[in-house]
């Protein structure tokens, strides 16, 4: 039997017969022949259908939507029904779906009655947005119809908030805690695991599920890894099963300010004299009562004050000579930093000269040790005082520039300018260690300023020999180099006060200053070349250019000249080498030679405290026993000298290119 047409198909066929079924089709009229053979006979059969409309006349497929846009999270699910109205003649409809890029079979179909339940399961995808096609089809007589489908999968796993964990004076154990929740935007409870990049940060589970909270802590132990006043942050990474779920990520901030004494301001006292020292360090905003929050050890009476988070003021009454440790305490009893007070007694020095042949850059004067540091071209000397008498050694260091204390004397910070910054012992003059800018630290110039010691452990120097150079600073405490990107054209030019409060900074074409109290570098300041004195807090200055003195005052005010009698400077050719101040800031002594005579050096006294109207007025003079330079032919190098005072203003030190002098100042002259 042949010729079936896609409408008719036979059923029942037997030997004796078949039997013909029509299937639904549109209304119409429809013939067909059928060509039938047995045996060697072929007959032709023709058939007629004949259907009519149905109720409600005759229509095709038809779906209720042709687009379908479906929004669910990484491991969740969606669902959508599709109307699906069959065609008039009703016959059977199948389905089948197609996918674009990326992946598949994530879109199930069931039929239901009137239409087709659809179901988009996100379970194996990623955030992201995914098509697919669904086709819905009948017989030849039907027109299939089909329906875009576009899945958005959102981020399953929620993003904890960022923490923050900040720790100050009054910070207990409870604040070192903390945890988040680990959530499914929808779906299922997921597995999750988790991992911070931080070895200070430790999590209390690195697995969970989803609904449940990720708990971290910063142990005792990994809390004395941070560096105190630094902000830390740690990230912590959280993915869930299955790995098609993003993972997302949140940050840990720890900031860690615990109360901690650093450095002093000075270091060094003198015993049986009531003292303010500055203590340096961070976190003093955090202490309620300051004045319980810091202690000294083996004092009593000390008077605290609060400058700002990172400066305490201490009033020191008369002590013993000895070691005081000053620290402060934090809720945590977390370990900090403690700074030791040396206090010693004042020695009664008598009129010394120590040869040491060559130009002296600078001198300064170390109480703790009773020593006397002065550096040469390339040499390091040391002038110590023990035994009742003075000895020189020396140290040579390439391409030496400057040398300074550290805030507690506890080593000697040499500069080369090659780049190279050394700390040596106080005592034996050995390398304790070295550091390396990679770079030059001094500009051309051959100024006996190119390095300063604040108070808070910064060693300020010039980086840069172009003769615009940029200001820097060494760190004591991380032993790093940082720049701040400020130049000075021929500088910068560097000085501090005393007690490292006050740094001044000058240039030719620029002036600044930095007070502990605020830590910021600001405009102001005057022009300091050549030789030049500070006074402990910084309240006067007197500087030494083109043969004569000046002074100024803690405003950069000019308060007036340091004039030498004219009696002396014109009959006798007097002029002026050098100057100082005294500690307190009360007397300023400024050394005259008497070029082309016979006279030996001056040191000539003047008030100079705040009460003065004009010019300061002269106190008096007294006389060198000799020269500390070598005076045949006098040089312009034999006619520079430094200065440098003892902490009670008692006595005056003077170095020249031939000698270091020890020289007692008379009582009617000292300091009130």
């Amino acid at each position: 039997m042949s010729g079936l047409p896609s409408w008719l198909h036979v059923a029942d066929e037997t030997a004796s017969g078949f039997t013909l079924a029509a299937a639904s089709v549109p209304a119409g009229a429809y013939d067909a022949y059928l060509y039938v053979a047995a045996g060697g006979s072929q007959r032709t059969l023709r058939v007629t259908y004949s259907v009519t409309e149905a109720p409600g006349g005759r229509h095709d497929l038809s779906l209720d939507t042709s687009s379908l846009a479906l929004t669910t999270t990484e491991g969740a699910d969606a669902s959508a029904r599709v109307g699906v109205t069959p065609p008039s003649w009703n016959p059977p409809l199948t389905t089948s779906v197609s996918y674009g890029s990326g992946a598949s079979g994530w879109l199930g179909v069931t039929p239901t009655d009137g239409g087709l339940d659809l179901r988009a399961d996100a379970g194996a995808l990623s955030q992201g947005s995914y098509t697919a096609w669904l086709y819905v089809r009948g017989d030849g007589f039907t027109t299939g119809r089909s329906v875009t489908v576009t899945l958005t999968v959102g981020p399953g796993l929620l993003k904890p908030q960022d923490q923050a964990l900040t720790l100050t004076a009054t910070s207990v154990p409870a604040d070192l805690l903390g945890s988040v929740p680990v959530t499914m935007a929808g779906g299922p409870a997921r597995a999750w695991t988790a991992a911070t990049d931080a070895a200070w940060l430790t999590l209390d589970a690195g697995t969970g599920w989803t609904g449940t909270p990720l708990g971290f802590r910063v142990t005792p132990e990994a809390l004395q890894s941070v560096e105190n006043g630094s902000t830390q942050v740690a990230t912590v990474r959280v993915a869930a099963d299955p790995p098609s779920i993003t993972p997302v990520q949140f940050k840990v901030t720890l900031s860690k300010r615990l109360p901690e004494v650093r450095s002093l301001g000075p270091g060094v006292i003198l015993a049986g004299r009531a003292h303010r020292v500055l203590a340096r360090g961070v976190g003093f905003d955090g202490l309620a009562d300051v004045a319980a929050g810091i202690t000294v050890e083996g004092l009593t009476g000390v008077g605290v004050t609060r400058v700002s988070d990172t400066e305490v003021a201490l009033d020191v009454p008369a002590a013993p000579a000895g070691e005081y440790a000053i620290s402060a305490s934090n809720a945590l009893g977390s370990p900090t930093a403690a700074a030791a007070l040396h206090v010693v007694d004042a020695p009664t020095l008598g009129y010394a000269r120590v040869q040491t042949s060559g130009r002296k850059r600078q001198l300064i004067y170390d109480p703790r040790h009773q020593a006397l540091w002065a550096s040469m071209p390339g040499v390091a000397v040391r002038v110590g005082y023990a035994g009742g008498a003075w000895t020189a050694a020396s140290q040579t260091i390439a391409d030496l520039r400057d040398l300074a204390l550290t805030p507690d004397a506890g080593a000697v910070i040499a500069v080369s300018w090659s780049g190279k910054l050394r700390l040596l012992d106080p005592v034996t003059l050995t390398e304790q260690a070295t550091y390396d800018r990679g770079g030059a630290l001094g500009p051309a110039s051959l100024r006996p300023d190119g390095v300063a010691v604040t108070n808070d452990g910064r060693v300020w120097l010039p980086f840069g020999d172009t003769g615009i150079d940029d200001l820097g600073f060494f760190d004591l405490a991380r032993r790093t180099f940082s720049n701040t990107g400020l130049n000075f054209y021929e500088g910068p030019w560097l000085a501090v006060s005393g007690n490292g409060e006050r740094l001044m900074v000058d240039g030719r074409t620029g002036r600044m200053h930095l007070d502990g109290a605020d830590g910021t570098l600001k405009d102001g300041g005057f022009y300091f070349e050549g030789n030049f004195g500070i006074d402990e807090v910084g309240s006067r200055f007197v500087t030494v250019s083109y043969s004569e003195a000046a002074l100024w005052d803690a405003s950069f005010a000019f308060v007036g000249r340091l004039w030498l009698p004219d009696s002396y400077t014109r009959y006798t050719g007097g002029t002026t080498i050098a100057a100082t101040v005294s500690p307190d800031g009360s007397r300023a002594y400024v050394l005259s030679y008497s070029i082309g005579s016979l006279d030996l050096p001056r040191v000539w006294v003047f008030d100079s405290t705040a009460a003065v109207s004009g010019d300061p007025p002269l106190l008096g003079y007294f006389q060198l026993p000799e020269y500390p330079t070598v005076r045949s032919g006098f040089t312009i190098q034999s006619r520079e000298a430094v200065m440098a005072m003892t902490p009670d203003a008692t006595t005056l030190f003077i170095a020249g290119d031939d000698a270091v002098m020890v020289v007692p100042v008379p009582s009617t002259l000292t300091a009130p």
